[in-house]
């Protein structure tokens, strides 16, 4: 599970059994069955994202 606000410079591509909580910053987004994204989703051209002000999404561990 990713949990956090993301920017990605190119496409982002969210696998089957992926979890996202939190707002994704990309050109292009790709979500595959049975992957689950819970934010909002905001596009734009590729030489439009703001690299500045990038931040490390947190990986949470469910198998516990």
């Amino acid at each position: 599970m990713l949990q956090g606000d993301i920017q990605v410079a190119e496409d982002l591509i969210m696998k089957s059994g992926c979890t996202m909580n939190g707002d994704v910053y990309t050109c292009k987004l790709e979500i595959e069955s049975k992957a689950r994204f819970n934010g909002t989703c905001n596009t734009t051209e590729k030489d439009t994202l703001v690299t500045s002000q990038v931040v490390k999404p947190e990986t949470v561990d469910t198998e516990k």
